[in-house]
């Protein structure tokens, strides 16, 4: 499956479940935390792409952060370790992640427990 055809797979049930798009970027509202996810197209293959999930901090002034504004990131990677994920792992990802994490104190101890900082994010 390409990028298009991944983005069509997934986009009816991320608006089912209360995400917002714009772009190749969802996003969910919470009172703490915005649930973040991104398709990114490989520079390599036109055929390649990798999903990137976290959460960015609510504020009045960006609605919609793009990746350098998330709080924390990580990149989805499929059962045999690549970016290209069947719509299985991706929903088993994003549940892992965003059903474990619903509070900034929650997010505070995943980041303790899995996190590293790099410049002004944390990835895991």
């Amino acid at each position: 499956m390409n990028k298009q055809q991944f983005i069509a797979a997934i986009k009816p049930e991320l608006k089912q479940l209360g995400y917002r798009k714009k772009g190749n970027y969802w996003y969910k509202d919470g009172p703490e935390l915005i649930k973040c996810i991104n398709i990114q197209g490989s520079q390599w293959s036109a055929e390649d792409y990798y999903v990137n999930i976290g959460f960015a901090l609510p504020s009045d002034e960006n609605k919609n952060p793009t990746l350098l504004n998330w709080y924390c990131q990580t990149r989805c990677v499929g059962k045999n370790g690549d970016g290209n994920l069947s719509l299985e792992d991706f929903s088993v990802e994003c549940a892992k992640l965003f059903n474990t994490v619903q509070t900034l104190d929650q997010l505070a101890d995943f980041l303790l427990e899995h996190g590293y900082k790099v410049g002004l994010q944390y990835w895991f």
